[in-house]
């Protein structure tokens, strides 16, 4: 079938929905989609809101597929551990950020799919460690009375065995009641304790149950950690083979894969470590004969670490700060020299004994503490010497100073990207709602390494003319560098008139915690009649989306996480308030490093400002601006109080990123647009039901 067949008037999803409006983007972006795949090339598309990308993917791919359905590859076997070459399904990995994506795509789209290709098969792949291992919950279980180490989890254990005889997916998240992080950890699918091969219904391993799904799927979704890991572990550990790969939220890409291509050691890690270590050696029983040397060992580690970390809180809270970036080494004293040589000696000490243990499954738990440990001392030497030069090296703080994190983070991943996704003989498809900046790839392609991808830019198809509309509060002042009371005066009484003209039904965006903080609490007394809710406070994030969507009476201050990921359709959100453009952090050490490397060419100059702070605002700015549209319907205004987006030269770039639509700079204009659109409350209207498409 012809790609535009299949979105034409007559076509499959016209037959499906009788007020289906075929979109030209749609079919543009499907039909670049095809010619990439089939060329194998890469591709990067910006779709904006209401294109549909989730179909103008999927369906140029299953098309292709349909015609030749399995492919002759090589297929690791983890049951005799070999390889073997044999028919495989030809298969996309779609990967996403967020899980309402990776639910929508699994939940709609695909179901749809599935009615029009019955052949199409489809699963969802989730870190391993989220799977409940059958044989090790009997284990966990079986060892409650011999090890002391984890009597405490028996309650806990009880509900876990109860719960493996009813769950079809075994997934953490479908356990319906709280479990201890102790006792999931004793039962979890750990890849280096797991020994299971296959599925076995007697002692369910439902990784490998969902294994079989994922090997005779065509599509498989994953989320962007899933995915580095598939790329940057041989063998098909980690996925089965494909041979096309949708990167969807393009945007989110960056972070994931910097996160997998450095290092990082908390102290909660160390204390797991230490803690399943005891644990394996003392489920091993007489037969590790230097026990006692080993918990000798590991006394010793912990004392070294508890050290390490006491000198990180101390650099941390002198600094003031919740992320300090290292700029020389942390001193090497006979303390951290005594963990890293301990936790090698430990390493040794363990796999010594896991080669004396003649039990099969307690000589492989023993085994994966020791490769785990020298792993770790790995780490904690590369991280105190500050063995990379192209790394930022830096002490992180969260949950208030309890977890510390020793973190080094690539400058660059470009090329690293490169090489394991962009340059590999599979098709990569990357695609976002928010990628471009000025109308192009550039920015994104260069960091995320795809410089030769080809690129394609489809506009949003809402009418955002007379659907939506862009305020700025040119009056009021740039916020200052210290915290300034008229500056807040001011800056709360505009938002409480723009919340007013909608009487709730908005989103208000900050760019911090202390302003998001500042301006609610100063809400709540200038809107007694309105339910306001602060992030971080109450309610979790979902729950304030749906209390906003129950009732119009309502409004979200929110910071990073509601400026993307949220959607919120229909009459429930009229009214988005930026309350300043989105620069990143310039005080993060990472954004810090890659700043002083552009700079460095031309010293002085302050070139990172353009070619990376205004890009990166600019792709916020869009993906908050992104909130407000989310159907043909919706309707509202888009207020921005920061009027550096009119008064620096940057700005005509920024407001030409945004969906072309009218500018206003009177909260009368504000008014007058939505009174031509809400109908006065003495005449209410019924609306005939909208049957929207679900992509």
């Amino acid at each position: 079938m012809a790609i535009k067949e299949f979105f034409a008037p007559g076509g499959p999803l016209a037959e499906r929905f009788p007020k289906y409006e075929a979109r030209p983007e749609q079919v543009a972006m499907a039909e670049a989609v095809f010619e990439a795949a089939t060329k194998i090339k890469p591709l990067v598309v910006e779709a904006g809101t209401g294109v549909g990308k989730s179909m103008g993917y999927l369906v140029p791919i299953i098309e292709i597929i349909k015609d030749n359905r399995t492919v002759r590859a090589e297929i690791y076997d983890p049951v005799n551990d070999e390889t073997k070459v044999e028919d495989r399904p030809r298969r996309v990995i779609v990967s996403t950020h967020s899980i309402n994506l990776q639910k929508q795509l699994f939940d709609k789209e695909l179901p749809l799919l599935k009615s029009i290709y019955p052949w199409l098969n489809y699963s969802m792949a989730v870190g391993s460690e989220n799977y409940l291992c059958g044989a090790r919950l009997k284990k966990a279980i079986g060892d409650v009375g011999t090890n002391p180490l984890i009597q405490g989890e028996i309650g806990d254990l009880e509900k876990l065995d109860a719960w493996s005889r009813e769950t079809t997916t075994g997934l953490r998240m479908d356990i319906g009641t709280q479990v201890s992080h102790e006792a999931w950890s004793l039962v979890n699918r750990q890849a280096d304790f797991c020994r299971c091969k296959k599925w076995d219904p007697a002692t369910p391993c439902f990784y490998r149950k969902a294994r079989l799904q994922m090997n005779e799927s065509n599509v498989i979704i994953v989320n962007h950690h899933l995915l580095m890991a598939a790329l940057t572990i041989e063998n098909g550990a980690v996925l089965p083979g494909f041979d096309y790969i949708v990167v969807d939220e393009l945007h989110s890409l960056e972070e994931v894969a910097t996160q997998c291509f450095g290092v990082e050691i908390s102290n909660y890690k160390i204390d797991r470590l230490m803690k399943d270590t005891r644990r394996v050696v003392r489920n091993a029983g007489s037969e590790v004969h230097r026990a006692d040397e080993i918990n000798e060992v590991m006394d010793i580690c912990g004392r070294a670490a508890d050290a390490l970390f006491y000198v990180m809180k101390q650099q941390i809270e002198m600094a003031k700060k919740d992320s300090l970036r290292l700029r020389q080494k942390l001193p090497i004293d006979m303390t951290n020299v005594e963990l890293i040589e301990q936790l090698a000696r430990a390493a040794k000490l363990v796999k010594e004994a896991g080669d004396e243990i003649t039990d099969p499954q307690k000589a492989h738990e023993v085994k994966a503490v020791a490769k785990r440990t020298a792993e770790c001392a790995d780490q904690v030497k590369s991280w105190l010497l500050q063995a990379e030069e192209d790394h930022v090296y830096q002490i992180i703080s969260e949950k208030g100073g309890k977890r510390l994190v020793a973190k080094s983070s690539p400058i660059d991943i470009s090329e690293e990207l490169n090489k394991c996704l962009w340059a590999q003989p599979f098709v990569t498809i990357g695609t976002s709602a928010t990628v471009s900046t000025s109308g192009n790839m550039k920015f994104v392609k260069e960091k995320l390494g795809a410089g030769d991808a080809q690129e394609m830019v489809l506009a949003s198809p809402f009418d955002y003319v007379n659907n939506a509309m862009i305020y700025i509060a040119a009056d009021l002042p740039e916020a200052p560098r210290e915290q300034d009371p008229n500056y807040y005066n001011a800056l709360v009484q505009r938002c409480a008139d723009l919340i007013s003209i909608p009487n709730g039904r908005a989103m208000v965006l900050c760019t911090s915690n202390q302003s998001m903080k500042t301006l609610g609490q100063r809400l709540r007394g200038l809107l007694p009649h309105l339910k306001i809710m602060i992030q971080g406070e109450e309610l979790e994030r979902h729950q304030m989306v749906e209390e906003l969507k129950r009732n119009p009476r309502s409004v979200i201050l929110g910071v990073s996480s509601f400026w993307q990921g949220v959607d919120v359709s229909g009459d429930a959100l009229q009214m988005v308030i930026l309350i300043k453009l989105p620069f990143p952090n310039v005080g993060d050490p990472l954004f810090e490093a890659r700043a002083e490397r552009i700079d460095a060419v031309r010293p002085g100059t302050f070139r990172s400002f353009n070619k990376m702070s205004i890009p990166e605002m600019i792709i916020k700015l869009k993906q908050g601006f992104g909130r407000l549209i989310r159907t043909s319907t919706d309707y509202g205004c888009v207020a921005i109080l920061d009027p550096r987006v009119i008064t620096k030269k940057y700005g005509s770039t920024v407001l030409g990123s945004l969906p072309r639509t009218h500018i206003k700079y009177q909260v009368d204009d504000v008014k007058l647009f939505f009174a031509h659109r809400t109908p006065p409350p003495e005449q209410p209207t019924v609306e005939e039901p909208i049957e929207e498409v679900p992509f």
